[in-house]
């Protein structure tokens, strides 16, 4: 989520409504679902570019990804919700859950787990 947040500039509401339909690897771009853009209707998009590291993370999320039609979903298989995507809700962190969440910092690109 970190890496998807970091790479587009999605807002956390906008993370959690992404969509595997949303991602496209042919193009190189994903579409992010906002409601703030426009009061005419309930959902507007944006696209963005999807860069090579980025692409890489998704392919292998995508190779783990627990079933069901939203990018982002918990490790029983429901919808995050926004209030789910915070660090602070784990009941323990992703390392020992065994995840392998990627994140990115001053643009090294890693998982939690690897350290």
């Amino acid at each position: 989520m970190m890496m998807l947040a970091a790479y587009t500039g999605a807002r956390r509401s906008e993370l959690v409504r992404s969509r595997l339909d949303d991602l496209d690897f042919h193009s190189g771009m994903i579409r992010i679902r906002e409601k703030k853009r426009s009061r005419e209707f309930s959902l507007s998009y944006r696209y963005v570019p999807m860069t090579q590291q980025l692409s890489g993370v998704l392919e292998m999320w995508l190779k783990q990804h627990p079933g069901g039609q939203n990018t982002l979903m918990a490790d029983d298989g429901t919808e995050v919700t926004a209030k789910m995507a915070n660090w602070s809700s784990l009941k323990k962190p992703p390392c020992q859950r065994g995840a392998v969440l990627p994140w990115f910092v001053g643009g090294i690109v890693g998982s939690c787990c690897a350290w």
